[in-house]
């Protein structure tokens, strides 16, 4: 995997600078874990530090403010002198109620935070997504944050407080797209087995000194699992974002806030009432539609028809979406937020006939560069027939 930027933090860590886990749970586990830490400049490894993986339970997630938080270690060790640290985690804290699908169709993955500390007791904290019973591995190239209590090596086991006040905003989840004599539906839910899908980034606010910035590329699962049907329907042209209102939740370590996504309220909209960042509401943000690509023998569109009304796409690679690269102001901080969908099992669009294609048109679903089976996004239009 690419190196990736690394959000700032100074939690304090418990790492042991021995075995990476005890054997008894090495044997037990099967979920191994593999990350290569460089220096900020993203080529001097970083050797011989303390690294540590933790897991915080969702029913933690969302207590009240001021409450503070011991998070589950699922294993630590130290990197070797190329900065590699390897390790089996023990996912015994991990529920498997919990578990939510990162993009493979099963609901098998969950949040983990790695905290690293060089011998100076600088640190640093990478939240990753992990696979249950699937070998996870990662580069990350991370800009190292002092603390006050450097000069104790001795450090101890991690908390996080849950400060507040909670805030709701929304994300982007998707552009929905329709065309005259269509109508589309967007299905935003859980399912039996499924209730977490929508991967989101966490946003990290520092109050160090000269600040500590946060990084780009980092994502979590929503914190916890979807209780709600939401659908969302639009008829005839139509080609706008939709809006997901999430609670979000402000975790404290010790310099640095980070807020992530609790859980989605419900509420889905194309007209977002969050500010911007010159106290603008954000509002309807128009999708650009790209050109029509036909594909070989026309493999990349298909008429909807009476007979195949209610055709609706439910799996599929996944695309990040940031509305157009909006930015606001969600936190008290010029940042953005994005997150990483896909029409899978509990995010789908439906498009169903109905009247208002004119003549000599076609209503048309379609994909850009690739078949509607497998795009990213899906594009729906009424087209004139001369281009088809």
């Amino acid at each position: 995997m690419p190196l990736k930027s690394v959000r700032l933090l100074s939690a304090l860590v418990a790492v042991a600078a021995t075995a990476l886990v005890p054997s008894s749970v090495a044997a037990a586990a099967t979920t191994t874990f593999s990350m290569t830490f460089t220096q900020a400049d993203g080529i001097t490894v970083l050797a011989n530090a303390s690294v540590a993986v933790f897991y915080m339970q969702p029913s933690d997630s969302d207590l009240p403010e001021g409450t503070t938080i011991n998070l589950a270690e699922l294993a630590s060790g130290t990197t070797n002198a190329s900065g590699v640290i390897g390790a089996v985690l023990d996912t015994s804290a991990v529920a498997p109620s919990d578990l939510g699908d990162a993009g493979d169709g099963t609901p098998d993955a969950f949040n983990a935070m790695v905290a690293v500390q060089d011998q100076e007791g600088n640190q640093a904290i990478v939240d990753e997504i992990v696979t249950v019973n699937s070998s996870f591995s990662a580069g990350a190239s991370v800009n190292l944050e002092s603390s006050p209590a450097q000069a104790a090596r001795a450090v101890q086991f991690p908390t996080t407080a849950v400060t507040g006040p909670h805030r709701y905003r929304y994300t982007p989840v998707l552009p929905l797209n329709s065309g005259d004599g269509m109508q589309a539906v967007l299905h935003y839910t859980t399912s039996s087995s499924t209730a977490k899908q929508t991967k989101i980034e966490s946003t990290i606010l520092s109050t160090a000194p000269g600040g500590g910035g946060w990084g780009v590329g980092q994502f979590q699962l929503e914190e916890k699992n979807r209780s709600i049907v939401a659908p969302y329907r639009k008829n005839n042209s139509f080609h706008h974002w939709i809006w997901a209102r999430y609670k979000y939740v402000e975790y404290f370590y010790r310099l640095d806030h980070e807020w992530k996504a609790n859980h989605f309220t419900g509420d889905l909209t194309d007209a977002n009432p969050d500010c911007c960042l010159k106290d603008t509401v954000i509002n309807v943000v128009k999708y650009t539609v790209p050109a029509f690509t036909p594909g070989p023998n026309g493999a990349y569109w298909f008429r909807l028809t009476p007979n195949n009304s209610g055709w609706t796409r439910s799996s599929g690679t996944r695309k990040e979406n940031s509305a157009d690269a909006t930015f606001y102001e969600p936190f008290g901080g010029s940042v953005h937020i994005s997150s990483i969908t896909t029409y899978a099992s509990i995010t789908s669009v439906t498009y169903n006939y109905r009247r208002g294609c004119p003549s000599g048109h076609s209503r048309v679903i379609w994909g850009h560069g690739t078949d509607p089976g497998e795009v990213p996004r899906v594009q729906a239009n009424c087209f004139d027939n001369g281009i088809l």
